[in-house]
């Protein structure tokens, strides 16, 4: 597919930087957001295809295990505003069920495998990296929440996000990191890093552009 990881590497960042162009320049806008899901599918893609030492189907089970639990948790969110917060979806992120994109759910396994891997490339003591790669999620989703309605991700009655919302985030991100360690799934691809920088990066120049300029 590429040359070398460092190819990859440099796509993924290159990749993220021309989406934060093709949103911020008002005439691509729809364009971009309408290909946000398939540069989700395609972050997680290059990720495992780069796994280490070989994606089995122990780490197949387990990420579509996060993957089906992360969308029925927020199926239960949008319908009893009890886990999250009173919040609905918009479009960006495409096809709903039960009012619940069903990307959200590979987003939540997208983003245990990234930061597992990275908190494993810190760390071999799995509290320690459960609890890494828990607040790494929950950092991406305190930048995320900042421009998620001004993409049409989503949104939050009052545009206020509550602090519930962050909480339940970080206890979920513990309860799949704390999954991924007890069923002895190590995530570990050189590709997690850039995936998760390059999205955290994206988003950041989102804010900077539509909230600060």
């Amino acid at each position: 597919m590429f040359r070398s990881e460092k190819d990859v590497k440099r796509f993924i960042y290159i990749f993220f930087l021309i989406g934060a162009a093709g949103v911020i320049i008002h005439f691509s806008r729809s364009i971009f957001l309408w290909l946000f899901p398939f540069a989700l599918l395609l972050s997680l893609f290059l990720m495992l295809f780069y796994h280490r030492p070989q994606f089995d189907i122990r780490t197949a089970a387990g990420l579509i295990f996060i993957a089906l639990a992360g969308f029925f948790i927020e199926v239960a969110g949008v319908e009893t505003h009890y886990i999250f917060g009173n919040y609905f979806y918009g479009s960006t992120l495409g096809i709903k069920i039960l009012n619940t994109p069903l990307m959200i759910g590979i987003n939540w396994a997208l983003l245990v495998y990234a930061t597992g891997s990275i908190a494993a490339r810190l760390t071999d003591n799995i509290p320690v990296r459960i609890l890494t790669g828990s607040l790494l999620m929950l950092l991406y989703d305190i930048l995320l929440e900042q421009t998620a309605g001004t993409l049409d991700m989503w949104y939050w009655k009052d545009s206020n996000v509550p602090i519930r919302n962050y909480l339940a985030w970080f206890l979920i991100a513990v309860a799949f990191h704390s999954f991924m360690g007890w069923r002895k799934i190590k995530p570990d691809s050189p590709v997690a890093f850039p995936v998760f920088f390059s999205q955290s990066l994206f988003f950041l120049i989102l804010l900077i552009f539509f909230k600060v300029v």
